[in-house]
């Protein structure tokens, strides 16, 4: 298989199909869900769970089989019926429409792959094995968890915001670029696994009235 090119896409006010409603299309709507984006499953029978969130009218439901016409103006399905036929037939209409699909179970007719995540606030840390095994890429995922603390998704919330005020206030990018540069110097992880927060941001704020 050819190296995957890793990105994270923008799905807000996408349509997204979902066929299927136990627990696999969960796993996947459970992802979805805080994308923006608009979602759709279609299954006969629905799990609790994915009923509970049609009923806070965060995604549409339609208990019926699954027909071609639903991938009408579709931006990217997810085939996650316990039918192997069914989601043949999904690949195949979404191929023809040039559709990204993602198969559950069937990384040779994958578009795409969806890989453990990592989330700290805006900081996500994406893992995939291509498709060989994603259960590896969980326990890598668990693994990285116990690493990665909660501080850091702050901190990124917090450099977010001195980024946007260092580019109202400095025009020129290559004064930017060397600011940036200053925010980020090293050892800055180290201490901000040692020390308070508030330090950090206090000395990171200090590196940039120097340089503007």
């Amino acid at each position: 298989m050819k190296a995957l090119y890793p990105i994270f896409l923008k799905l807000e006010q996408k349509k997204i199909l979902v066929v299927g409603g136990g627990s696999i299309a969960a796993q996947k709507i459970q992802s979805l869900l805080d994308t923006g984006c608009h979602l759709t499953v279609i299954s006969p029978c629905i799990c609790k769970e994915i009923q509970c969130w049609a009923s806070e009218n965060r995604l549409q439901v339609k208990k019926r089989e699954f027909q071609t016409s639903d991938l009408q103006n579709i931006d990217v399905v997810f085939a996650a019926t316990n039918q192997p036929q069914t989601n043949e037939k999904i690949r195949k209409e979404a191929n023809k429409k040039k559709i990204l699909i993602n198969a559950v179970d069937d990384p040779e007719n994958c578009d795409f792959y969806v890989p453990s995540i990592v989330r700290r606030g805006p900081l996500a840390i994406a893992i995939s094995t291509q498709g060989e095994c994603p259960g590896f890429a969980r326990l890598v995922r668990k693994k990285i968890e116990k690493i990665i603390p909660s501080i850091y998704g702050d901190f990124v919330i917090f450099l977010g915001h001195l980024r946007r005020n260092v580019k109202n206030v400095c025009s020129d990018s290559k004064q930017r670029q060397s600011v940036t540069k200053e925010m980020l110097y090293d050892g800055i992880l180290e201490e901000l696994d040692e020390k308070p927060l508030q330090e950090v941001q206090d000395k990171v704020k200090n590196c940039i009235s120097t340089h503007l």
